[in-house]
């Protein structure tokens, strides 16, 4: 496998990417269902290799030095919450709702995964690769 961190910022920009492709769409045009239904199962495996590959090695780092652990017990803690509202969305958007509720989520998760994914790069990356990597 390559260099796990730079595998995972890659997936960052595509997941980011795919999100303000289906935004400038109509949400319910077939593009735009698409492009969610591949994101869905792109994001899904992107959690997975982040459970799998970098969170076990952060964790078992975190057993020896606190600031990893309490860096750790942050990020699991924010990510299970919002993994709850991104599976809803995912899950709804071939549903029947209003395009103003469906954009308004939307526009939500974008947002959430910019901070997201800027403190994982920043903050979460970094201290593996300092510490692992």
């Amino acid at each position: 496998m390559g260099n796990l961190i730079e595998e995972l910022k890659e997936e960052h920009v595509y997941i980011m990417t795919e999100l303000q492709k289906a935004k400038r769409l109509n949400l319910y045009s077939p593009e735009a269902k698409e492009i969610l239904f591949n994101l869905k199962t792109f994001f899904l495996n992107h959690l997975k290799k982040e459970d799998e590959l970098l969170y076990p090695k952060l964790i078992e780092a975190g057993k020896k030095d606190r600031s990893i652990k309490k860096i750790v017990d942050t990020f699991a803690s924010d990510m299970e919450d919002f993994s709850k509202r991104a599976n809803t969305f995912f899950d709804t958007f071939n549903q029947k709702s209003t395009g103003y509720e469906y954009s308004s989520e939307l526009g939500y998760l974008l947002g959430y995964l910019k901070d997201r994914h800027w403190k994982e790069e920043t903050i979460l990356f970094k201290k593996y690769d300092e510490k692992i990597g």
